[in-house]
Formats: structure tokens, C-alpha cells, sequence
């Protein structure tokens, strides 16, 4: 199912399956600023990342049993209920438990504020003891060969050599960001930025991975907070969006 939130500037539309980030276009110029899932590029749009980011193909212990998380996680992959318009949840079941053996309810909202979307993870341990857990937003962009990205007072234009690996960032530069002619971001609750381009969409498409784990580490436990029971977590981007 998809939602819509609209203004006079912009019209957001979000997909209930993964709570993903679906499209934002400029009403005034019908640009699209989101990725579209082009399957020969990419086939992602903005997908959440939980309760891993990235892939630990030999999964991990706990209690004396392994268990296997895919790439990224499972909400990117799951229903939330719709709650109210822009905002959705996502809460443990026997199959999570499957992966993740530890109770959560994951709320995520947006808010349209004139050009600015605010989207919110709220991440709750709704169990009896600690749970890990890693988080991630994974917003897919379309640009411009000449757009730069910008961290900080420092841009760098994103071209084959920039894109051609996938680059970390942590510190300051996790909090302020943007892509020169499209988006400003600011973000709270991240501890690190990748920036990540399919091979073959260098010219057309690059994401911006605000996350709260290092985003550098493949193999050993694959969490990087921890929530005591009843406990909860933030993880928000600020996007505005300039005039297409």
C-alpha cells in the first residue's frame, strides 16, 4: 500500500511494505528525487536497515545457538501496519524470532514541513532484557553527473572515481550532508555515513547510508547498540529538498 503526503512544493509517497521511502517529486517541475528501483541499476529505493546493517554471512550467537540475518535485515522486506498516515510500525513475531530472537516494536513516521521531510525510526525493546541492534536509513538519490556531495564546507564531485567503492564517514560529518543541487541532510542518532553507487549507475543514482554502526565490519557480532528493556532509540533524517 502506498501513502501519500503532499504540499503545494512536494508529493511524498511511502510504501507500507519496509515503511521504504517510495518517491518525492517537485510539483512545480515533476522531478523525481528518489531512486525509482530501476532492477538493471539497483533494485532498492530507501529501504530501512534493521536489526543489522550490512551483511555477517556467518551470523551470530546468542544463548549457544547461531543464528543468520540477511543482507541488511528483515524490515526492509516486511509489512508494517499503518498506524496513521505517514506512519507505520513494525513489531516481533514468531518469524522474526526465527533471526532475531529479541521483542521490538520499530515505529517509523514522516513529516512534510514545506521542502523538508523528516523521517523517524523509533526503535522500542519491548522485552524483559537487553537487545542489540543495529539501524540504518538507505536513501537512494537519482542525480546529475556533476552532482557533488557535500560534507561539511568540503564538496567532492561524485564521479566514477569517487564511486567506483564505497566510502565511510563518521564524526561531524554523519550530522550535516547533501548532494550539491538536490538535498540537505541532517540527521540525529547516527554514528556513520556511507555513501554507495551501483557499478553501473555512477552517472544516474548514489545512496546515502546515515547508520548507527561503524559500516566497516563483516565479520563477528553484528550489532552496535544496545537497548535495556523498555528502552528506546532515535534515528532521524532531516531531508530538504532545493527546487528541482
Amino acid at each position: 500500500m502506498l501513502t501519500v503526503l503532499e504540499n503545494e512544493k512536494l508529493k511524498v509517497q511511502i510504501n507500507s511494505i519496509g515503511a521504504e521511502l517510495w518517491s518525492v517529486i517537485d510539483k512545480k517541475t515533476g522531478y523525481e528525487y528518489i531512486w525509482q528501483g530501476n532492477e538493471s541499476v539497483w533494485e532498492w529505493r530507501a529501504p530501512i536497515l534493521f536489526p543489522q546493517c550490512g551483511a555477517y554471512p556467518d551470523g551470530y550467537i546468542q544463548d549457544n545457538r547461531r543464528y543468520h540475518l540477511q543482507m541488511h535485515g528483515f524490515a526492509r522486506e516486511k509489512a508494517f501496519s499503518f498506524i496513521h498516515p505517514g506512519t507505520f510500525c513494525l513489531e516481533s513475531d514468531k518469524s522474526t524470532y526465527l533471526c532475531y530472537p529479541y521483542d521490538f516494536s520499530l515505529v517509523v513516521s514522516f513529516v512534510l514541513n514545506d521542502r523538508t521531510l523528516t523521517q523517524t525510526a523509533l526503535l522500542t525493546n519491548t522485552g524483559k532484557s537487553f537487545m542489540p541492534f543495529s539501524l540504518g536509513f538507505h536513501t537512494g538519490y537519482n542525480k546529475f553527473p556533476d552532482t557533488r556531495l557535500r560534507l561539511g564546507d568540503r564538496e567532492t564531485l561524485l564521479d566514477d572515481e569517487q564511486l567506483s567503492v564505497t566510502r565511510f564517514f563518521h564524526g561531524l560529518q554523519t550530522g550535516d550532508f547533501g548532494l550539491s543541487d538536490l538535498v540537505h541532510v541532517k540527521t540525529e542518532g547516527c554514528v556513520s555515513l556511507v555513501l554507495w553507487s551501483a557499478k553501473n549507475g555512477h552517472d544516474c543514482m548514489a545512496c546515502l547510508e546515515p547508520r548507527t554502526d561503524q559500516a566497516c565490519t563483516r565479520t563477528g557480532f553484528p550489532f552496535s547498540k544496545t537497548l535495556q528493556a523498555g528502552a528506546t532509540y532515535i534515528l532521524r533524517q532531516g531531508i530538504e529538498f532545493f527546487p528541482g
